[in-house]
């Protein structure tokens, strides 16, 4: 049910074409080319725990993303995961709908600076927080940048009549040419208040 919830949270996005600014700071000499490696075989798993809000788990388990394929995108090399397709480009980490390369958005803006904003949806937003954070999981200690994402997520009925929407919170820590190290998702009540929802640690991963 969560196999793919630290990654890019698919089931929660409406893919759409999204404008983003370009860093005005490339890659230094001692920086990664890509935020996230991409290569066929490479693949990442996470111990992930889910929990209502009052803070009780109700979920705990392992978590696991493997880059499985390969398609190509005008002059970009695809990886596919599932059902998207993930590129690597100058200005950062961007997904494609499988079904439908023409619908895509750049997820995670690279490099970026910190204060960065840029456009993922029409309801959802990333930030670039932090550059540099010592982080310890179980695979290991890694320094990492940390995202944010903030949305409206909208629920609707059979019918499209909208039932409920809510705030949403997600924290991303990543290590250039590393990947996902961990990830916490926070939504809000009917009331406002803000609860930890899932929280995800890297607990081992390969890259080639």
């Amino acid at each position: 049910m969560y196999k793919r919830t630290f990654f890019l949270v698919i089931a929660l996005i409406v893919i759409s074409f999204a404008g983003c600014s370009k860093s005005d700071s490339p890659v230094t000499a001692n920086e990664p080319q890509y935020l996230i490696p991409l290569a066929v075989g490479n693949y990442w798993k996470m111990d992930v725990s889910v929990y209502d809000s009052t803070g009780n788990k109700i979920y705990s388990g392992v978590s696991a993303v493997a880059l499985a394929g390969t398609t190509l995108i005008g002059n970009d090399t695809g990886f596919t995961i599932e059902d998207i397709v993930i590129v690597n480009r100058t200005d950062g980490t961007y997904q494609f709908d499988k079904n439908d390369l023409s619908k895509f958005i750049m997820y995670f803006k690279y490099p970026a600076n910190i204060g960065d904003k840029w456009s993922i949806s029409s309801t959802k937003n990333g930030t670039l927080l932090v550059k540099s954070e010592t982080i310890s999981v179980p695979a290991g200690t890694f320094n990492c940048s940390k995202y944010q994402f903030e949305s409206i997520v909208k629920v609707y009925a059979s019918d499209s009549l909208l039932m409920s929407s809510h705030y949403q919170k997600e924290l991303f820590w990543i290590c250039p040419g590393k990947g996902f190290i961990k990830q916490e998702t926070y939504e809000s009540l009917d009331n406002g208040i803000i609860f930890l929802k899932m929280a995800g640690e890297l607990k081992e991963y390969k890259l080639y």
